[in-house]
């Protein structure tokens, strides 16, 4: 419980420090080259102003992805029972400029099926 508690403060601390750009804009995002991160969800966070996603890779990495406004969310049918701690999940992101583990989430699939995509 510690360790994400740690996690969710690294996270929004992250968010924070792009103060206005990082809450209306995907410019510290690289728009080309999008890449692929799977794991198992450490933590959702379901709050504006953008819903915010740790994952955990397979080598231990965590990965901070930011997602849309939850009211933009749940009106593509995404709600926090569908992203459960624990569920592994493949994800398609735009990575950071900074090279941090910082990502802007385009697309979850679990199982196989696509449970969220920004194109929807």
């Amino acid at each position: 419980m510690r360790l994400t508690k740690t996690i969710v403060a690294a996270a929004i601390a992250c968010v924070g420090a792009f103060p206005a750009v990082a809450h209306h804009s995907t410019t510290t995002f690289y728009f080309t080259n999008p890449i692929e991160v799977s794991g198992d969800i450490e933590e959702l966070v379901w709050a504006n102003p953008h819903g915010i996603l740790v994952v955990k890779d397979a080598k231990g990495g965590f990965w901070v992805g930011e997602l849309a406004a939850v009211v933009d969310l749940a009106a593509q049918g995404l709600n926090p029972t569908k992203l459960p701690k624990g569920l592994h999940v493949d994800l398609k992101a735009l990575p950071s400029r900074d090279g941090s583990n910082r990502i802007h989430i385009q697309v979850i699939k679990a199982d196989g099926n696509v449970i969220f995509d920004t194109k929807e």
